[in-house]
C-alpha cells in the first residue's frame, strides 16, 4: 500500500527528533490559538459501490438491516451457509457517529459480519479503529480482518467525515467484514486458518479517537504506480514537511484524510525510528503522545456455534513435467470456503526456489458439483528452497470432492464467455479441466 511504500522510506535521521517535556509544550501551545474551521466531509476511502446499496437498499430494511445475503447475495444460494446466519442486532451511539453490527456467519475458519454506521451531521469529526478479539474455551486465539466493504482495520476513517483532496462524497455507509482465525506455526511466514470446533467469542471494537491537534491537508502525496516516481530528495523534503507540520502543532493528512505518513515521520516517545515501526506501534506513540484521545468505545459481544469444517491427514504429492513435485501441505474445505498451500520441490532433491523466476505452473482449485471462484493466490520461495503457492476460493455449494488442476501460466484459453483468457482463468470459469495435458495432471481429494 501506498503508506507502506512511504514508510519503508521514512528517514532514519527523523529517529534524532527526541522526545523531551519542552517540544510537547510547544506544540500544544498551537491549542491555544488553533482556528475553528468547517470541516468539509466525504465516504470512507474504501466503501460498498453506491450501486450495491441501492439494489439492497430495501431489501436490507425489510429484514431490520443490512444482512448478509445483501452483502453476499451469491451466497442465498448455499443452504449449509444460510443457515449459520444469526442475527446480532446491537447499536451503539459514539456522539460523533453510531454503529450498529446486524448480523454474522461463521464458517468453522471465517467470520462475516454486516454492519452500518451513520456519522452525525455537525458533530466533531473523530479518527476510528475498529478491531476485533476471539476466545475459544477463555483462551485468546489469533485473528485476521481479512477484507471487507466499508469497514477495514488497515487504515481506519473518520466519522463524521473529514474530506482532502480526494472529495468524495458522502451517504450513509453499508459494509461488512470478514475476519479469520488464524495461526502462524514456526517456521511458516504465511500462517494457515485456524480451524474451530468449538463455540467461539466475539468482540468487534470500534475505538473512537478524538485529534489533539488542529488537522491539515497535504498539498501533494507520493506519486501514484502511473505517475513519475520521486526523487529521494523530494522523499526527503516531504519527510522534514510532515515532521515540521508536527512541530507547529498540527496534524498533517493526506488526500485520503488518512494520519498515517505523518505518524511514522513525527518523534517517537521511545526513540526509536517511527520507519521501523508497525501501524499499531506509530498509532500507540500517538496517543502516548497526547495527539489522539480515546474518546469511546463501542464493543459488541457475541458467540458462534462451530461448524464442521474438513482438513487433509495425509500430505499427497503429484507431480509436474520439468521435473518438479507439488505436495498438498494443507487443505481445508468449509461450507462456502477452501484454502490449499502447496509446496513445490525438485524431484532430483535440489532446490526449486531458483525457477522462481521460469515456474510455468498456477492451480485451480475446482470442486465436484459446486462452483468455485478463486479470491486470492499468492507464490513464493521458502527457506527450505522450495516454492511456495496458496489460493482460497469461495464454494458455492456443498462438495464431496476437490480437485486440483495445474495450469500452464503461459498458456491461453476460451472462457465460458468464448474469449481468450489466461488457461487459470478460463478454468474457473468453466469450472473443469481445459486442456489434456491438464485432465492428465490434475489430481481428485475425497472429503470424508
Amino acid at each position: 500500500m501506498k503508506k507502506n511504500e512511504f514508510r519503508d522510506l521514512v528517514d532514519r535521521r527523523l529517529s534524532a527528533l527526541a522526545w523531551d517535556e519542552e517540544k510537547q509544550r510547544r506544540v500544544f501551545c498551537a491549542l491555544a490559538h488553533k482556528e475553528e474551521k468547517k470541516v468539509k466531509k466525504f465516504s470512507l476511502g474504501l466503501v460498498i459501490a453506491l450501486a450495491l446499496i441501492i439494489a439492497t437498499m430495501a431489501v436490507g430494511f425489510a429484514t431490520g438491516g443490512f444482512g448478509i445475503l445483501q452483502y453476499a447475495p451469491e451466497k442465498a444460494g448455499n443452504p449449509a451457509y444460510v443457515d449459520m446466519i444469526l442475527t446480532v442486532g446491537q447499536t451503539y451511539d459514539l456522539g460523533a457517529f453510531s454503529v450498529t453490527v446486524n448480523e454474522a456467519a461463521f464458517d468453522g475458519m471465517r467470520l462475516l459480519t454486516t454492519m452500518e454506521l451513520y456519522p452525525k451531521e455537525g458533530a466533531e469529526p473523530v479518527f476510528v479503529l475498529p478491531r476485533v478479539r476471539a476466545k475459544i474455551k477463555g483462551e485468546a486465539v489469533e485473528t485476521l480482518w481479512e477484507s471487507g466493504k466499508g469497514f477495514y482495520t488497515e487504515t481506519g476513517f473518520w466519522a463524521p467525515y473529514v474530506n482532502g483532496k480526494a472529495n468524495v462524497e458522502s451517504y450513509p455507509e453499508y459494509g461488512g467484514a470478514e475476519i479469520a482465525l488464524w495461526n502462524i506455526p514456526d517456521g511458516d511466514s504465511f500462517g494457515n486458518y485456524q480451524i474451530a470446533d468449538e463455540l467461539v467469542e466475539w468482540e468487534i471494537i470500534f475505538d473512537a479517537f478524538k485529534p489533539m491537534l488542529p488537522l491539515a491537508f497535504t498539498e501533494e502525496d507520493e506519486p501514484a504506480i502511473d505517475e513519475e516516481p520521486w526523487t529521494e530528495e523530494q522523499y526527503e523534503a516531504h519527510r522534514q514537511f510532515l515532521a515540521q507540520a508536527y512541530e507547529e502543532g498540527k496534524i498533517m493528512l493526506d488526500a485520503y484524510a488518512e494520519p498515517w505518513w505523518y505518524l511514522a515521520c513525527i518523534p517517537q516517545k521511545d526513540g526509536i525510528d517511527g520507519g521501523e515501526k508497525s501501524q499499531e506501534e506509530v498509532w500507540q506513540n500517538a496517543v502516548e503522545m497526547g495527539i489522539f484521545k480515546l474518546e469511546q468505545e463501542a464493543v459488541f459481544r457475541f458467540e458462534t456455534k462451530p461448524s464442521p469444517v474438513w482438513s487433509i491427514k495425509d500430505q499427497p504429492s503429484f507431480s509436474l513435467p520439468e521435473g518438479f513435485k507439488a505436495t498438498v501441505e494443507h487443505l481445508a474445505v468449509s461450507v462456502d470456503w477452501a484454502t490449499l498451500k502447496l509446496r513445490i520441490t525438485r524431484a532430483d532433491g535440489t532446490d526449486a526456489a531458483p525457477y522462481y523466476s521460469t515456474f510455468d505452473w498456477e492451480f485451480a482449485l475446482l470442486a465436484r458439483g459446486a462452483k468455485t471462484d478463486v479470491q486470492a493466490s499468492g507464490f513464493g520461495t521458502m527457506e527450505d528452497g522450495s516454492l511456495q503457492y496458496e489460493c482460497q476460493v469461495e464454494l458455492f455449494g456443498p462438495t464431496e470432492q476437490i480437485i486440483i488442476v495445474p495450469c500452464r501460466a503461459g498458456e491461453k484459453a476460451a472462457g465460458s464467455d468464448g474469449n481468450l483468457h489466461p488457461l487459470s482463468y478460463a478454468t474457473y470459469q468453466r469450472q473443469e479441466p481445459i486442456t489434456e495435458e491438464q485432465k492428465q495432471l490434475m489430481i481428485t481429494i475425497d472429503l470424508k
